[in-house]
């Protein structure tokens, strides 16, 4: 299970919800 894949996925989130 690759969770970098994930974790990339909600920093991306995160920094276009600032």
């Amino acid at each position: 299970m690759s969770g970098q894949s994930i974790t990339d996925r909600i920093t991306a989130a995160q920094h276009s919800m600032t």
